[in-house]
């Protein structure tokens, strides 16, 4: 779990390398005899979403309905092609929650089967510290 530090509402580059450690493949289905728009896609994506922190830890409780307005909404990040065993880094640009305070930015994998972390991938995760705007101060 890396750790990293953020500006409300500022924009954060990320890098983030992504594994394929399974044993199919993430790219989309090809066939020699079949045209490749009557195979089903895989649509293999990955998608980034702001979580907060545990309560105890400094963060907003996730049920708190005041949420919804800070929380950046899920961003989905782009295909991701990868062969088994491969790897690859992605650079992504993500807006930081409006709030302060300790959030979790999650990274999962979803294809046309559904979400990696729902079928028991854990979600590749960054715990970042949000904090308020610098004020100017005068001369």
């Amino acid at each position: 779990l890396a750790s990293r530090s953020v500006v409300t509402g500022s924009s954060a580059a990320i890098e983030v390398f992504i594994a394929n450690p399974g044993a199919t493949t993430w790219a989309d289905p090809t066939h020699p005899t079949i045209p490749v728009a009557e195979l089903e896609a895989r649509q293999t994506t990955l998608s980034a979403w702001w979580l907060p922190a545990e309560p105890a830890l400094g963060g907003m409780d996730p049920a708190d309905p005041a949420l919804a307005a800070i929380a950046p909404v899920p961003v989905r990040l782009g295909p991701v092609r990868l062969a088994p065993g491969e790897t690859g880094p992605l650079k992504v640009t993500l807006v930081a929650p409006a709030a302060t305070g300790r959030w979790t930015l999650l990274f999962d994998v979803a294809d046309v089967a559904g979400s990696f972390a729902a079928r028991g991938s854990a979600p590749a995760a960054i715990s970042v510290t949000v904090t308020p705007q610098p004020v100017p101060q005068p001369f």
